[in-house]
This record gives structure tokens, sequence and C-alpha cells, in this order.
């Protein structure tokens, strides 16, 4: 029997992908759209990576009323605009690609709404680099209204696609959230986080897990936590 191959599950924005680029002024446009101030860009960045309804009711004191109403502006109107305008964070693209030469099983666990995690896959060339695909249920419409919401969910479902498709055997999940950390910590595996997103200063310190600072300092990490084999034998079930 071949031995287990590790699997990595990573977070997309603010881990792959700079999305605050087309996040950022398309949040700003929708609050100036439907008549409200728009907060400080240190709050907005907040808003990178947990569901847009969550951090309105967490981080802004618009009336849960109105929240809706913003939402549909940005999923309809604003993002649409802005979305291209995201870049990949410099190496990640090279390093993903390393990984998957080496036969690791990667998998994207996002809280983006599922379609649009295949949609940026897409647009950014990087759907074949991932077996598994696990984002939440769409907010704003009736896509994937069966998919988990949250951090811990989402991790467990990607978790439990890879293990009915492949021979998996340790785990990791790399983000730059505390969510990231949840989610990892909710399943009992192993966490590494990445201080190029959009976490807020100590957000991750509290999870007591490797912090990469750099691609070259993550390959690290990962070799370190699950073995440095550079050739490893990936088996479907």
């Amino acid at each position: 029997m071949r031995k287990p191959v590790p699997l990595l599950l990573w977070d997309l924005d603010g881990t792959i992908l700079d999305a605050s680029l087309g996040i950022l002024p398309a949040l700003e446009e929708a609050f100036t759209n439907q008549g409200f101030s728009v907060p400080e860009t240190t709050v907005l960045r907040q808003f990178v990576g947990p569901q847009i309804l969550d951090s309105l009711a967490n981080f802004t004191d618009i009336p849960l009323s109105e929240h809706h109403r913003i939402l549909a502006e940005f999923k309809t109107n604003t993002y649409r605009k802005h979305f291209s305008k995201a870049e990949l964070y410099p190496e990640v693209l090279e390093l993903i690609s390393e990984f998957h030469r080496r036969g690791f099983v990667q998998a994207i666990a996002s809280q983006k709404p599922e379609h649009l995690v295949n949609e940026v896959l897409e647009t950014y060339q990087l759907t074949h680099l991932f077996e598994i695909v696990s984002g939440s249920a769409d907010d704003f419409g009736v896509l994937n209204q069966d998919l988990p919401r949250d951090k811990p969910g989402i991790v467990r479902r990607a978790i439990e696609l890879a293990h009915a498709e492949f021979s998996v055997g340790t785990a990791v999940m790399i983000g730059d959230r505390s969510y990231d950390g949840e989610g990892a910590k909710s399943q009992g595996i192993a966490f590494i986080g990445v201080d190029w997103g959009y976490a807020s200063e100590g957000e991750l310190e509290q999870f007591n897990a490797p912090i990469a600072q750099n691609m070259d300092d993550l390959r690290r990490i990962i070799d370190n936590l699950v073995g440095s084999s550079k050739d490893l034998p990936v088996e479907k079930r």
C-alpha cells in the first residue's frame, strides 16, 4: 500500500490572492452608492476573508435591516467592476505548483462563496493545481445553499472530500486570519499562519502556530510538518 500523501488546505483571499485590491474599492463604492459613510481602511480590511454579512454585523454600526442592501450592491454591481484588480502574491504560484508536482493533495478552504472561488481559480489559471474546492454558501442568491458558511464547517468539508477521493495523511491549514486558525483547531489539524494577509496585530499569535514571513519560509515550515519527500505518488481511492 502506498504511503498516504499530505493534504494542504489553502485559504484564498489574503493567502494566495491579494483580493483587497478589488474588494476594498468595491466596498467603498457599495457603501457610497447606498448612502452610507465609508468605514476607515483599517476597518474595511477586516472584511477580506469572512462573509460580508458577518463583517457588516461585526465591524459597523449600520442597522441589520440595511445589510442585505449593501451586500446586494456589492455582489451585483461594484464587485464585478473591481474583481479583476486582485493579484496573486509574489511567488505563491510557483510554490503551489511545486507542491502539486511533488504529489501533495491541495485544497481551497475559503469563506468566499464556492462559485466565486471557482471563478477566481479559473481567472488566475489555478484550477488544475487544486484537487478539492470547499467554499461557502452564497449569502446573496440561491447557489450552494447546502454548503457551510463557517470556517470550521468549510475546513471539515474539504477534509471529508479529500478523504473520499485520495489516500491522505497529514493535513495542514494555511491562512492569514484567525478564522483559518479556528478552522484548523476545530478539526485537530496543524495550522500555519502567513503574515502578508489581513490579520490585525497579534491576531495569529493566539494559536501558537508557526507564521511564515515569505514563500521560502512557508515551504520550509510545510516540509518540517509533513516531511520533505520530493516525489509523493498520489493514490486515488
